[in-house]
């Protein structure tokens, strides 16, 4: 078995919206009709790579998670055999706002 390699590069950032995190990689990039459904568990978009690349499904739902239960939100934009690009936001004036209220 090969693993195959790419390059990653992260960045965060902070603009009137909130503060950015994103995650972008040269690897195999998933097709659109598949990108709204990375994010549900247990998804895999190709099933025959799983004995290759191992995984369950759970990461980018647990990222989800996270990115929702800090009032954000993560979206994807990826091309086939180009990479992806994750970019979390989060609105950090809403968060300011709510522990404010505590």
């Amino acid at each position: 078995m090969t693993k195959a390699s790419f390059d990653l590069l992260r960045t965060v950032e902070k603009n009137q919206e909130g503060a950015l995190v994103k995650i972008s990689d040269t690897g195999i990039g998933i097709p659109k009709e598949e990108q709204e459904k990375i994010f549900k568990r247990f998804y895999r978009v190709d099933k025959s790579r799983l004995r290759e690349t191992g995984g369950v499904g759970l990461c980018l739902s647990i990222a989800d998670w996270i990115a929702t239960s800090h009032h954000g939100r993560i979206e994807v934009d990826s091309e086939i055999n180009q990479g992806s690009t994750f970019t979390v936001y989060f609105p950090l004036q809403k968060i300011a706002n709510i522990l404010n209220q505590n």
